[in-house]
């Protein structure tokens, strides 16, 4: 069921993320419901850049297939508890690029932690410099594409 409804819907890679879906939903019925609240709600009040990043982590774990470092982030984005970690992507990169900065690597190497958490941790730093929250920065960044 998980797969038509993909198919119809005309994502890509179909089978992979049914499979994936399939699988955490196993998982939340199997008791992590209760693990994934727990980790949340350490997000409610004083999150911090450490906690969300755990947060991050736990999500990208065996448990939940198929998500990665931005699919995390932006989970707990979605979930309206994050002010520091934030979904990158190709957008991001562009703009950083185009304000010329030197060390842009290819959005495919998002896929890796290190390589994300640099990145991120810039953007964070221009942020702070900024005087505001890393999401308030992500939100201008992806909202300049909108026109």
């Amino acid at each position: 069921m998980l797969e038509r409804e993909l198919t119809s819907a005309r994502l890509r890679r179909t089978q992979t993320i049914a499979g994936n879906l399939a699988h955490i939903l196993g998982e939340l019925e199997n008791g992590e419901w209760k693990i994934l609240h727990e980790h949340l709600s350490t997000l409610n009040s004083n999150t911090t850049r450490r906690k969300e990043q755990k947060v991050a982590t736990y999500l990208q774990s065996h448990k939940y297939p198929g998500l990665g470092p931005k699919q995390s982030r932006n989970f707990i984005q979605w979930s309206g508890l994050s002010r520091y970690e934030i979904p990158l992507d190709s957008r991001v990169l562009k703009r950083l690029k185009e304000l010329g900065c030197t060390f842009v690597p290819k959005a495919n190497a998002l896929s890796d932690e290190t390589v994300y958490r640099f990145i991120e941790s810039g953007l964070q730093q221009v942020a702070a410099e900024l005087g505001i929250y890393p999401c308030i920065l992500d939100a201008c960044i992806y909202s300049s594409f909108e026109n």
